[in-house]
């Protein structure tokens, strides 16, 4: 929508090139689906997957390129749309009688209140059970309600609370920063399910992705390197309402204590490529209103702000916004009004 500019004197171009884009449906379907081996009578058995690209509204994130979503870290650019070994995830679920299915989730003693499913050789594995025949009448079905990266504090679905991680360029034990950022929620419909069958549950993405690309000057040293480090400046906390069984949740962000905070975003690229540099972060809807400076990008002890966005700019859930910002060719070659600017020293910061 709006074309971005060179920097000047060391500064950021002022305007971003935002593309949000519509998805093809290739991989945001399940590459891998799992379910619980029912290895005693009563439990309950899940077939999860990760929501295919047209049944997800406003449409789900994607590459221009190809493949999509779930997280995605590939050295070839492109989206990925699997489960890993090890991904946690929390299910709740409540008893619904379809002829008075106006119920809601309890802040503690649900049937299933937060209980951990471990993807674990290509299965959904956890003490999930059935409730007992006595509390299940004929009438009765239980409505489901799930959520991606398992957090064993989200007790209360009533005022569920998510914030991603503000290094995405790091880790958290063996699990990418990046990853653990990817909120995905699901829920049944207000029909649920009857007892004994099996529980499907397709994911859909949340948040928002934000993808930067930095391009590789043609003269030395105009472009960057592997010390570059890119930040969004960015509203990290959302919460969730998982407590309708008939329509989709949505991540919206949170309405107190959520300032802007500096989030590092992850580069996509190996570190030995040295012909590429995409950027990219996951963050909760918002807004951008003009005269936001939404980028900052560390780079051989100088730190780039970028200068105020002259349009406001929309991020919505399950979309991906693609912005370009360009490193100055040199100190000598700007022409521009500092006060359109802004540029600090890494170390005063």
């Amino acid at each position: 929508y709006l074309a971005a500019m060179p920097l000047r004197l060391l500064v950021l171009a002022a305007l971003p090139a935002l593309m949000l884009t519509a998805c093809s449906n290739d991989d945001l379907a399940p590459d891998n689906t799992g379910g619980n081996t029912p290895d005693e009578e009563g439990k309950i058995v899940f077939d999860i997957s990760i929501v295919p690209t047209d049944a997800d509204g406003p449409q789900s994130l994607t590459d221009a390129t190809g493949p999509q979503t779930r997280v995605a870290t590939s050295t070839d650019g492109q989206f990925k749309s699997t489960w890993e070994e090890g991904d946690e995830l929390g299910v709740f679920a409540m008893l619904v009688n379809p002829n008075n299915p106006v119920v809601t989730l309890e802040q503690s003693g649900n049937p299933l209140h937060n209980v951990k499913l471990t993807y674990t050789s290509g299965k959904w594995v956890g003490d999930a059970w059935w409730p007992t025949l006595a509390d299940f009448s004929a009438n009765n079905r239980m409505c489901f309600f799930a959520y991606y990266p398992y957090d064993a504090a989200a007790t209360d679905p009533t005022a569920f609370a998510f914030a991603v991680k503000t290094d995405q360029s790091n880790a958290t034990g063996e699990k990418s920063n990046y990853n653990l950022s990817d909120l995905l929620i699901t829920n049944t419909d207000a029909n649920g399910n009857k007892r004994g069958e099996t529980v499907k549950l397709t994911f859909h993405h949340a948040l928002s992705l934000v993808q930067v690309n930095v391009p590789v000057g043609t003269l030395k040293g105009s472009g960057p390197n592997g010390e570059l480090e890119v930040s969004l400046m960015a509203r990290a906390k959302a919460t969730v309402n998982l407590n309708l069984c008939n329509s989709k949740s949505e991540a919206k962000p949170a309405a107190t204590d959520n300032d802007p905070v500096a989030i590092r975003m992850q580069r996509v690229e190996d570190p030995a490529n040295t012909t590429s540099y995409t950027y990219r972060a996951l963050v909760p809807s918002q807004e951008f209103v003009a005269g936001s400076r939404i980028f900052r990008l560390n780079h051989e002890g100088q730190l780039f702000i970028d200068a105020p966005l002259t349009d406001g700019v929309s991020l919505a859930w399950s979309k991906v916004a693609k912005f370009t910002r360009s490193l100055p060719t040199s100190a000598s070659s700007s022409t521009s009004k500092p006060a359109a600017r802004k540029i600090e020293n890494k170390r005063s910061k």
